[in-house]
């Protein structure tokens, strides 16, 4: 049965794909994976497998992308036509001013006008936008030009859709990092608003003017603690010494606050914006305080050794979203769920020391163990 299923697959357009997709994905994303490997250095060995290992699921589902388009020889090069020059304009802007293709980037792109628009359009972004759709030209015109078979053209169709499902709901989020996965996910969610009915538009606290004296070698640390009532901390009167350390730490103020949950999903997001325990939901509808601290230039980073991503993958506000790089478990190769806090401790270590203003969170698995 197998081996029937092979002898009716058209490999010249297998390999044709696989080509295509090298060569998009060298030119486009390895601007991307050079930037990933700051965040992982402390650990050679594992950023190299961690970096290769998302680099090569990024490169098979690209290569899935491009043997869809080989349906037809028009599809093929419109297509790649417009995944080389979308790809070449994110790029460009990431390398440059490391402008992230967010949904915020990508709204901003689709509300601008012509005039907002030239302002940040040079000759270089217009003449690496020709080389790119130069380049796709030259690839498909060298390809061969076969016709797909009834079997190769079911197979299209079926991984077409499988490739638009995980447009509009990733699996695996490394994919959501590198182009194209990353503006072609963003753009559908930005349309997918603006028709449903019952979008609530995000407001984005950002948009306020902030009083701040710049100090380019500032660094903000915000700790997450997880699982634990002030009642129970030495801190506050507890009679076991629970928090030794922050009990001799000078010049520390503590208060007594209660989160909006007792989940994790809902009382994070909750945590970091102005929503409150009445109007929890307000906090999927509004950016985040991080946002703020963005506009202010700041470098924003989220080591996690849990994730809650995988319930906030189909919110209209996904907190991951507004920071400049995120590492949390699931899927990785640096630390799994249920590693203890410790394992944050070198990369915090390496972020720390980078010579600009930084926002970094340290979201900790805390009292969270499996204790059944």
């Amino acid at each position: 049965m197998f081996k029937k299923i092979i002898n009716h697959i058209n490999f010249d357009i297998v390999k044709s794909a696989l080509f295509i997709a090298l060569i998009y994905c060298v030119l486009f994303n390895v601007t991307l994976v050079i930037s990933d490997f700051q965040y992982y250095k402390s650990r050679p060995l594992f950023a190299v497998i961690e970096i290769s290992k998302n680099f090569s699921l990024n490169y098979l589902t690209v290569a899935l992308l491009f043997f869809c388009l080989h349906i037809s020889c028009l599809s093929l090069y419109i297509g790649s036509i417009f995944l080389f020059i979308t790809g070449a304009i994110c790029s460009y802007y990431f390398s440059v001013i490391k402008a992230q293709a967010s949904y915020e980037m990508i709204k901003s792109v689709f509300e601008s006008n012509l005039t907002e628009a030239s302002e940040h359009t040079s000759l270089r972004l217009i003449l690496w936008m020709i080389i790119n759709a130069i380049i796709a030209f030259i690839i498909v015109k060298k390809r061969p030009h076969k016709k797909a078979n009834i079997f190769t053209s079911i197979l299209m169709i079926a991984a077409l859709a499988i490739y638009c499902y995980n447009i509009q709901t990733p699996k695996y989020r490394a994919l959501t990092n590198y182009f194209p996965k990353k503006y072609l996910h963003n753009s559908f969610n930005y349309f997918r608003d603006k028709l449903k009915d019952n979008h609530h538009e995000k407001f984005d606290i950002a948009q306020f003017d902030y009083d701040f004296i710049d100090n380019h070698s500032l660094k903000v640390v915000l700790v997450i603690g997880e699982s634990i009532r002030y009642d129970h901390m030495g801190l506050y009167g507890y009679e076991r010494e629970t928090t030794p350390y922050l009990d001799k730490t000078a010049n520390l103020i503590a208060f007594r606050t209660k989160s909006c949950s007792a989940n994790t999903y809902s009382s994070v997001p909750c945590l970091l914006t102005r929503a409150t325990d009445k109007n929890i939901e307000e906090s999927y509808h509004q950016t985040s305080f991080m946002s703020v601290f963005k506009k202010l230039g700041f470098n924003v980073v989220w080591l996690g050794s849990q994730s809650i991503i995988k319930y906030m993958r189909n919110k209209d506000n996904n907190i991951y979203n507004e920071t400049d790089f995120f590492m949390i478990p699931g899927g990785s190769t640096l630390y799994n769920m249920n590693d203890i806090d410790e394992v944050l401790l070198p990369y915090f270590s390496d972020i720390l020391h980078n010579d600009q203003k930084q926002l970094i969170i340290l979201h900790s698995s805390g009292s969270h163990w499996d204790y059944g």
